[in-house]
C-alpha cells in the first residue's frame, strides 16, 4: 500500500474516532440538560400541587365559615322575639365594646422586630 494512502486511511479513522467522541460528549451534555429541565418540571409540579392543595384548603373552610355564619344569621333573625328593638343600655353597651376593640386595634405597634 501507497505511504500517502496509508496516512489519509489513519487520518480518517482519527478524525471519524474524534467525530464519534464529539458526538458522544454533545449528546451526553444534551441529555444532562434534558435531566436538569425534567427535574425541573417535576419540582414545579410539586410546588403547584401544594398550591393548588392550600387554595382548596382555604376555599373550604371559608365555605364553612360562610355557611356557619348565615346559619347563625339565620338563627338571630328567626329567634323568637328577634323583631323586638334593642334596650338602650343593651345597645350602648355593645357600642362601647365595639369602639373598645377599634381602638386597641388602631393602638397596635406595626414597626416589627
Amino acid at each position: 500500500m501507497n505511504l500517502p494512502l496509508k496516512v489519509y486511511t489513519y487520518g480518517a479513522v482519527v478524525l471519524a474516532l474524534f467525530g464519534v467522541v464529539y458526538w458522544a460528549l454533545w449528546t451526553a451534555g444534551d441529555r444532562d440538560r434534558a435531566n436538569r429541565r425534567a427535574d425541573a418540571y417535576e419540582a414545579q409540579s410539586d410546588l403547584n400541587a401544594g398550591a393548588t392543595e392550600a387554595v382548596e384548603r382555604v376555599l373550604r373552610t371559608e365555605t364553612v365559615v360562610n355557611l356557619r355564619a348565615q346559619e347563625a344569621s339565620d338563627a338571630i333573625v328567626t329567634a323568637p322575639g328577634a323583631d323586638a328593638p334593642i334596650p338602650d343600655d343593651v345597645l350602648s353597651a355593645w357600642r362601647a365594646g365595639i369602639d373598645g376593640v377599634r381602638e386597641a386595634g388602631s393602638r397596635r405597634d406595626d414597626s416589627g422586630p
